[in-house]
């Protein structure tokens, strides 16, 4: 049994010798299993038009833990990927196919952008036993339509080592301005119930940001409704929100859900003038870039508002003022001075 962590660029020949072919398909011994390359450090397997693919690579046995979470590593390529090869990773508590119950992944040859090019693969598990723990390569396909086809799948740097119990990402984080207009904004979110491997979770911190900068850490627990209400706003305007959940371990490495108010503060009163000066006034204006091409948008600096177009761009984008307070059944006037200039 190996002890965490075990890592095998399958160039060690006793190593390799651990790990467990099983050919259950109809190829024999055609060639058409997991072959292990010490020299070339990969293990490799061929799916071609002569036989169906029934096939598994599992590890060497490793010691795990039900209360421990684990990651996975590993790179995998393939030789010609328009030919369709399917296989999926497994876990089980044996170097038997009926053992791998559990489906860690399924991958597709879709998800190959290249030929012979080595893509990297890494997920975080706990199992579901304490014990004796095997990883399984399994690639199940009926033999390709024609035997000039073929399309050969290898494995490379595989490891697998203990990481940190950490908490999940908060979610439906909501970011609501006052209804009195007032500089203050109500968040609401949901704590995690579990970590990221599904373990049950103690105590936790849930730090609020408001433009990237932390304003507060709030004690929680799992599984709660939170609400926050952020009374520290510098001034009229926009404000992006996001929440970190960590416990003594740490956080989760995702990005975490990020939430933009609606406006905060007083709308502007009418009438509204602007000459695109004024730095408060200015970053209440809204930019919206719907372009396909992203990057030509609208952008205010210098007393003026502009934007750029190309010839060979299609463009929709927006430049929206800042909220200004109107009544049903009156009537309002706008007036805009601009310009415009090209070179042809």
């Amino acid at each position: 049994m190996a002890i965490m962590p075990y890592t095998h660029d399958f160039s060690d020949a006793l190593e390799n010798s651990f790990w467990t072919v099983l050919s259950l398909d109809d190829s024999g011994d055609s060639g058409n299993n997991w072959t292990i390359d010490a020299v070339n450090k990969k293990v490799s397997l061929l799916h071609d038009g002569y036989h169906d693919n029934n096939d598994w690579l599992i590890s060497r046995p490793l010691k795990m833990d039900a209360a421990k979470a684990y990651r996975l590593s590993f790179k995998a390529a393939m030789s010609n990927k328009i030919n369709p090869l399917n296989f999926e990773v497994s876990l089980g508590n044996a170097a038997t196919a009926e053992a791998a119950t559990t489906i860690i992944d399924a991958i597709s040859s879709d998800e190959f952008a290249a030929n012979d090019t080595k893509y990297a693969y890494s997920y975080d598990f706990t199992p579901s036993f304490t014990g004796d723990g095997y990883i399984g390569f399994h690639e199940d396909d009926a033999k390709l339509a024609s035997t000039y086809y073929s399309n050969s799948l290898s494995i490379y740097d595989f490891s697998i080592k203990e990481i940190p119990i950490v908490p999940n990402l908060a979610t439906n984080l909501t970011a609501s301005p006052a209804d009195d207009e007032s500089l203050k904004v109500i968040l609401t979110f949901n704590t995690p119930t579990t970590s990221t491997t599904g373990l049950a979770l103690g105590d936790l911190t849930a730090s609020v940001y408001r433009d990237g900068n932390l304003i507060a850490d709030l004690p929680t627990t799992a599984g709660k409704n939170e609400s926050y209400v952020d009374t520290t706003i510098p001034g009229n305007g926009y404000y992006t929100y996001y929440v970190i959940i960590k416990n003594a371990n740490g956080t989760s490495e995702e990005e975490p859900m990020k939430v933009t108010t609606d406006y905060v503060g007083v709308p502007y009163a009418i009438p509204f003038a602007s000459d695109f000066n004024d730095a408060d006034q200015v970053a209440s204006w809204t930019v919206v870039d719907n372009s396909e091409t992203q990057g030509y948008a609208w952008t205010i600096a210098d007393g003026m508002a502009k934007i750029t177009e190309t010839k060979v761009n299609n463009y929709n984008d927006y430049l929206i003022t800042p909220p200004m307070k109107m009544k049903a059944g009156k009537v309002y006037q706008i007036k805009v001075n601009g310009r415009q200039s090209s070179n042809s």
